[in-house]
């Protein structure tokens, strides 16, 4: 006589809740890691695409005797050395801080992520290739701003900034440090001091990079 057997292939309760249990422990590690690469990458990329403007505006300073210039400072200097074309109203290119989704602009308006500013590196000498995007910028491109027009006799600095992690721009004081956390606030911004005085010391060391 055959015994009745029933065999069952079926998880059990507690083996489907140890399997979730399992899984989610498992997203709560990668889910972060995963969005703390992306933003290291994003990071790594705006410092590599500030150091490469930098340059290139040192290499244009060279060839021309002019730096490139954010155009709100139009004054009674000689209009290529202090205005961008279109004067003290220059025509606007690109995205500015009330047309970018989720963007803070701290204290600075939209000349300085005007594309005209950056197009002085692509005509009429071709020092870039194209423009590049801040990735933290949903679509703006890299700030740049000078202090009393870099070309002018008061020039003090220029400096070029991405927005960083936090999303905000204008955070001069508060440099963006991945030491503090990968996501921790700031600008990550580049600067290049005109004359040494208590004004460019005033931002001597709080910058990532200085040169």
């Amino acid at each position: 006589m055959r015994s009745m057997h029933r065999s069952s292939c079926a998880f059990t309760l507690i083996e489907l809740l140890i399997v979730v249990a399992i899984i989610g422990i498992l997203a709560a590690i990668a889910v972060p890691n995963f969005l703390n690469a992306q933003t290291r990458a994003k990071a790594a990329r705006s410092f590599s695409d500030l150091n490469m403007l930098a340059k290139q505006n040192e290499i244009r300073y060279t060839d021309t005797n002019l730096w490139i210039i954010d155009g709100n400072d139009c004054d009674n200097l000689i209009p290529e050395k202090s205005c961008l074309p279109g004067g003290s109203n220059p025509q606007f290119f690109g995205l500015g801080c009330a047309n970018a989704p989720g963007r803070i602009c701290l204290g600075i308006d939209d000349k300085h992520f005007n594309g005209h500013v950056w197009a002085l590196l692509t005509t009429p000498t071709n020092y870039i290739g194209g423009i590049p995007v801040d990735p933290f910028g949903a679509g703006m491109f890299y700030g740049y701003n000078d202090i009393f027009c870099s070309n002018g006799p008061e020039a003090h600095l220029w400096m070029i900034f991405a927005a960083g992690p936090d999303g905000d721009r204008g955070e001069f004081g508060t440099p963006y440090n991945p030491s503090n956390g990968v996501s921790s606030d700031g600008d990550i911004w580049r600067m290049r001091s005109l004359r040494d005085d208590q004004y460019t010391a005033g931002y001597r060391g709080r910058e990532v990079v200085i040169f």
